[in-house]
């Protein structure tokens, strides 16, 4: 008898396990796909915020990016991402900037992505696009 319920209570516990298990994956997967939007947004506020200290902890430490951006203001870009997140490591996104002119220039990338741990890095920003706005 007792081993019956031995045999029971591992069961239960086993079985509590698995699913444990299951939705931290679960769980996992959801929080990357935000996650990596809430990078890419962190990166840019820094950037035009200049926050050096912040970057650096957001990129790798061989982190690379051909944007052509001089001097990006807080509030004069604007962000889209075109991605469904199919590929786990990359994220193309739209970068649009406003000069103080008023003119509007708009470039499409890459932004690459490595994990280490638990933590995700921007490790390379790559410019796939520019374009600029057409007179209407």
């Amino acid at each position: 008898m007792k081993s019956k319920n031995s045999l029971l209570i591992v069961g239960i516990v086993g079985a509590f396990i698995v699913l444990a298990a299951l939705g931290f994956v679960a769980l996992t997967v959801g929080n990357a796909r935000s996650t990596r939007s809430n990078i890419l947004t962190q990166y840019f506020r820094a950037l035009s915020a200049q926050n050096a200290e912040l970057i650096d902890d957001l990129t790798t430490a061989n982190f690379t990016s051909d944007l052509p951006i001089d001097g990006l203001s807080p509030k004069a870009y604007r962000l889209y991402s075109f991605s469904e997140f199919s590929d786990k490591e990359l994220q193309r996104f739209a970068l649009v900037v406003t000069k103080a002119d008023g003119a509007e220039l708009i470039y499409l990338a890459d932004i690459a992505y490595e994990t280490k741990g638990l933590k995700t890095y921007i490790s390379a920003i790559r410019l796939v696009q520019k374009g600029t706005r057409l007179k209407e």
